[in-house]
């Protein structure tokens, strides 16, 4: 997918906060892929999103969790994040392997921006990513 420059969105930073490898792997290919000229921060676990939010110079322009990692899971993560004032409107959008309703319904309870599962084909995943960049990526949050 060859994306023209002139057309994408102003995102400047996307985090993403997954303990999977492959996972982190093909989504950073994908991001890389769609917008090559977007800054990707990659946090292992929710319990490093907070502590790298409070530093961070801007903000990211959105955040890509998953709901099951080691220490602080995504749900508690997206939880403590809104709990906080600063990040209450900070897009939060959650790519697990759940397809279960529960989990999308708790991720929307607790103020999720949207709930996708992971897409097993990456053609999937760099069409996924893109909608995310057209939709998130754009609204700048500051």
């Amino acid at each position: 997918m060859n994306a023209d420059r002139s057309t994408q969105p102003d995102c400047t930073s996307i985090w993403l906060v997954d303990d999977d490898e492959d996972d982190l792997f093909m989504l950073t290919t994908a991001i890389e892929r769609v917008a090559p000229t977007v800054q990707i921060q990659v946090l292992r676990d929710g319990d490093e999103l907070l502590p790298k939010l409070k530093q961070a110079m801007p903000v990211p322009n959105v955040v890509i969790m998953d709901l099951n990692m080691p220490r602080m899971n995504g749900l508690y993560a997206l939880e403590l994040l809104r709990a906080q004032h600063d990040y209450q409107q900070l897009p939060v959008i959650m790519l697990t392997t759940s397809s279960h309703e529960q989990d999308r319904a708790r991720s929307e309870k607790l103020g999720a921006s949207a709930f996708y599962s992971k897409p097993t084909e990456f053609q999937d995943l760099l069409t996924l990513t893109a909608g995310l960049i057209n939709q998130w990526g754009s609204q700048m949050y500051r």
